[in-house]
C-alpha cells in the first residue's frame, strides 16, 4: 500500500470540502472530520486486505514496529506507520524502530483551527532509521483463489510482486468513498465508481481530476445496467446486505467487502437465510481494532465471499 503525502491528502479535504460547499455529499456537520471520518474509515477496506490477503500488500517487513497510541491512525499497522504521513489532531506517540529503540519520534499534538489547517501545517516525524528504511512505492497483489485464476493464499512473495491489476467496484460511492481513498493508495489497482445520481457523480469526479488520479473510472449508472466483473466490489452502507447482495452477485471474482456498522449480526442472519450463503464465506473485522477510537466502535469491514476465504 502506498502512502500519499500529507499534501495529497490536504488537497483531497480541501477537494471535497470545496464541492461540498456547492453538492451536498458530506453532512455539513461533518465538514471538520472528512479525512478521519471518511478518508480512514474507507482506508479499513485496504488495512483488511493487508491482514487477511497478505500478498495485497506487496511490502517486506518494515522492520517497524507500532506504538500502540489510539490516537495515531497509522501508529497500529506497520505497513503504513513505516513512512512519514499526516498526523490528525490530538495527541499521539509516532512509531519506533525495532532494531533500534534509540530513536524513538516524540509526541505530538495540534490544537485549534479546522481540519484543513491542521494537515496543512502537520509536518511527519519518524526516526532517521524509520525514514532511512521507509518504502517509497508499493504495489497491491490480489491473493485470488485457485478456481479463479490465481495461486491462492499460498503464492510466494515472488509471484505476488507483479499481480499488482485489481479491480474494484465501488457501488453507490457517493463522492467517491471508499472508492477514492482506496484508489489514492493502491496505484496499481484498477477503480470504477458507480452511482446512479449524477451530481454525486460530479463530485466524486471533480476530486479524482483534481487529485491527478489515473486509475479511476466514474459512472453514473445503476450497478444493475453495468457490463462485466470485478475482482473485488466495496461499498459503504447503502442499504442493508440483504438489499445489496442481489445488486451485485455475480459481479465479483473473489469478495465483497462492506463497510457498516450497527447490528451487522442480524443483517448477516438475514442475508444467509435469504441468499443461502454459508458462514465459512463470511468474515466480520472490527474497524475499532486498528482505529482505536470512539467514533470507530462498532464499525466493521464484512467480507462476503464467493467460495473463498484467505486466513492470515
Amino acid at each position: 500500500m502506498l502512502i500519499p503525502s500529507e499534501n495529497t491528502f490536504a488537497r483531497a479535504v480541501e477537494l471535497w470540502r470545496e464541492w461540498n460547499s456547492r453538492i451536498n455529499v458530506i453532512s455539513r456537520k461533518d465538514e471538520d472530520n472528512i479525512f478521519a471520518h471518511h478518508i480512514l474509515h474507507s482506508l479499513a477496506i485496504a488495512r483488511y486486505l493487508e491482514i487477511y490477503y497478505p500478498s495485497c500488500g506487496c511490502i517486506p517487513p518494515s522492520g517497524v514496529r507500532p506504538s500502540g497510541s489510539p490516537h495515531h491512525p497509522f501508529g497500529t499497522v506497520p505497513p503504513l506507520s513505516n513512512r512519514g504521513c499526516y498526523v490528525p489532531q490530538g495527541e499521539c506517540t509516532l512509531p519506533r524502530d525495532v532494531e533500534s529503540e534509540e530513536q524513538h519520534a516524540s509526541a505530538c499534538s495540534a490544537k485549534g483551527g479546522s481540519e484543513l489547517a491542521q494537515i496543512e501545517s502537520a509536518r511527519p516525524q519518524v526516526s532517521p532509521a524509520v525514514a532511512a528504511n521507509a518504502l517509497n512505492d508499493s504495489d497491491l497483489a490480489i491473493c485470488l483463489p485457485p478456481e479463479n485464476g490465481g495461486e491462492g493464499c499460498g503464492e510466494t512473495a515472488d509471484n505476488q510482486a507483479h499481480n499488482c491489476h485489481a479491480s474494484f467496484l465501488d457501488v453507490g460511492t457517493g463522492g467517491g468513498f471508499p472508492g477514492i481513498p482506496l484508489a489514492m493508495v493502491m496505484p496499481e489497482a484498477r477503480f470504477t465508481l458507480c452511482d446512479s445520481i449524477g451530481k454525486k457523480v460530479r463530485v466524486a469526479q471533480a476530486v479524482v481530476d483534481g487529485l491527478g488520479l489515473k486509475n479511476v473510472e466514474c459512472v453514473n449508472a445503476r450497478v444493475e445496467s453495468l457490463p462485466g466483473q470485478w475482482d473485488w466490489i466495496v461499498s459503504r452502507a447503502v442499504t442493508s446486505l440483504e438489499n445489496f447482495y442481489p445488486w451485485v452477485k455475480g459481479r465479483f471474482r473473489n469478495s465483497i467487502l462492506y463497510l457498516k456498522g450497527g447490528d451487522i449480526e442480524t443483517e448477516i442472519a438475514a442475508l444467509q437465510k435469504k441468499y443461502h450463503v454459508p458462514s465459512e464465506n463470511i468474515r466480520t473485522w472490527d474497524i475499532n481494532s486498528w482505529l482505536n477510537d470512539e467514533y470507530f466502535a462498532e464499525k466493521f469491514v464484512i467480507e462476503v465471499g464467493k467460495n473463498y476465504l484467505c486466513t492470515p
